[in-house]
Order: structure tokens, then C-alpha cells, then sequence
């Protein structure tokens, strides 16, 4: 786990979709309708927004929220592990609205992300599971 832990503030959906939007440069064109617009979410991000927030405040109650993480890199991580892409392409599809991300900064954020993430296994898995 990180020392570099902080207690992340809880987020609506709203500013998840609105983050999630930006990173699909999509800030000003909403579709309007909640199905579509979780479904352009989930086929960007792998997951719904529920499943964002969920995992959000799942990492902030076990405090693995990276020191100044934000959702943006949540989401980033989310990207890159749904389509684990080459390095440029994925800078520039999650920069959005604000262009390309710097590949050092992106790898940074990910990986505290996806490494945080992965102590919640045995807060999310089941051990229902392993003894049938």
C-alpha cells in the first residue's frame, strides 16, 4: 500500500458522468437521456458510473486514494485496463478537452491506481466462493 494515502471526498454521479465526459471530450455535447449517456460512459470506461463510485469510496474508507489522486485518474486506470493501449494513443484519448496527457504523468496515476485498487480484493471477493 501507499503511504501516499489520503481520504478522498465523496462525488456524485453527476461529477463523475461531467469528468468522464470531459476526458471523452464530450463536455458540451450530452446526449440527454440517462440510458444513453451510461452506455457511452460504460463503453468508454468498461464500467458503469455506480461502478466508479462504488470503487472511489471503496478506496477512500480503506484510505488508497493516492495523495492528490482525483477522479480523472481513476478513470484513467479504468481506460487503460479495459483497452491496455500503446502509451501515445492512450495520453491523447484520455487528455479530452485539454489535449494529450504527459506519459510520465499518466503512467504515474494509473499505476498508483491499479496497484491501490488491488488491496480491495478481499473487500470486494467473496470468500463464499473459494469454500464451496
Amino acid at each position: 500500500m501507499d503511504d501516499d494515502t489520503t481520504m478522498a471526498p465523496t462525488l456524485s454521479l453527476n461529477e463523475i458522468m461531467s469528468v468522464g465526459r470531459d476526458i471523452q471530450n464530450r463536455s458540451s455535447r450530452r446526449v440527454g437521456a440517462k440510458v444513453v449517456e451510461d452506455r457511452y460512459f460504460k463503453e468508454y470506461f468498461g464500467v458503469s458510473p455506480l461502478v466508479v463510485s462504488i470503487v472511489w469510496n471503496l478506496l477512500a474508507q480503506h484510505d488508497l486514494t493516492p495523495e492528490k489522486g482525483e477522479i480523472k485518474h481513476l478513470l484513467w486506470a479504468l481506460v487503460f485496463l479495459k483497452v491496455y493501449p500503446k502509451q501515445g494513443p492512450v495520453c491523447s484519448l484520455v487528455g479530452g478537452s485539454n489535449g494529450a496527457v504527459d506519459p510520465k504523468t499518466f503512467r504515474k496515476w494509473v499505476w498508483k491506481f491499479i496497484f491501490n485498487i488491488s488491496f480491495l480484493d478481499e473487500v470486494v471477493v467473496s470468500n463464499e466462493i473459494f469454500s464451496r
